[in-house]
């Protein structure tokens, strides 16, 4: 909880809590300590900051098998800044890790989106992209893209839904 709550607060500007955090990583004896931070360093906000994070997956600094920890911690504010990442570099991905490792950067990344257009560019983009292992990852990402797509169209549809959730919030 306190690294995720230094994370809440870094930017490009104020990085000091990020670069304490990467320095805890890199010198840490303890792996359990090392992997909470690795979780973490994609959760913040800042563009800037995801994109850096994201990039440390092909540096010696992250083993591959443990990729999809720092996958884990990206926000839904930092979802599109990640989808354009993983496109751009899906073809080093694709020859770096496994199908299921593969995998994983679509099962963190693809379902934090909540619309079917996403879910149609998406489908688009790993039509002529799919890689042994990860095909039934995808389909269930974009299935639950699909889902989410619903779900935000309902409660768009719900006119008293709005004033509902504020009476809610502002009982004692």
């Amino acid at each position: 909880a306190a690294y995720l709550a230094v994370m809440q607060n870094v930017s490009s500007s104020n990085r000091s809590g990020y670069d304490a955090l990467r320095k805890i990583y890199k010198e840490s004896a303890e792996g359990e300590e090392r992997l909470q931070v690795l979780g973490i360093l994609s959760s913040c906000r800042d563009k800037g900051i995801v994109l850096e994070s994201l990039n440390l997956i092909f540096t010696n600094e992250v083993r591959n098998q443990d990729a999809y920890i720092l996958l884990r911690g990206i926000q839904p504010e930092a979802r599109e800044i990640s989808w354009n990442w993983l496109k751009e570099n899906w073809e080093r991905i694709s020859r770096t890790f496994s199908g299921s490792l593969a995998a994983n950067f679509v099962k963190n990344i693809v379902p934090l989106f909540t619309s079917n257009e996403k879910a149609a560019e998406i489908s688009k983009f790993f039509a002529t992209r799919t890689k042994p292992g990860f095909e039934r990852t995808l389909k269930q990402s974009l299935e639950n893209v699909r889902i989410s797509a619903r779900w935000a169209e309902g409660i768009r549809s719900e006119p008293g839904l709005a004033q509902t959730v504020r009476e809610l919030l502002a009982k004692p």
